[in-house]
């Protein structure tokens, strides 16, 4: 496909275009994949991680800004771990607590969903700082 988008004209990029479509659409409809056939094994998640899962659930099961609670935690957390802040296994420590400091809203208005936003940022920030 490279070689077909460096050799074609600028307005014929469509050539390139055609060509992801096609392959998508024998991957799509064409090829199927037997899963049974393949030799896939599980392990179970961590215990020690097992509130995260449930915090999730509750999540789906709840809805409302929960949601926006867990994600702007978890943005924090990742990212002061990338930054040397934070050891891995405190990424989940980050959200727990900032979960647990956030009230939760049925408001869903954009207005109310950036504040939360905001909000969970600010206190995932405080929580990362008590750590160092």
């Amino acid at each position: 496909m490279l070689s077909i988008s460096s050799l074609s004209k600028p307005n014929c990029l469509i050539v390139s275009f055609c060509f992801c479509l096609a392959l998508f659409i024998l991957f799509l409809f064409v090829l199927e994949i037997d899963f049974s056939s393949l030799n896939l094994s599980f392990q179970d998640f961590p215990e020690d991680r097992a509130h995260v899962v449930n915090i999730a659930r509750e999540i789906c099961n709840s809805g409302g800004s929960s949601g926006t609670v867990f994600n702007a935690a978890n943005e924090i957390a990742v990212a002061s771990f990338l930054e040397d802040k934070i050891k891995f296994s405190q990424i989940y420590d980050v959200i727990y607590r900032t979960f647990d400091l956030m009230p939760l809203s049925n408001n869903l208005s954009i207005e109310a969903i950036y504040e939360i936003d905001n909000q969970s940022r600010r206190e995932a920030e405080k929580v990362v700082k008590s750590f160092t």
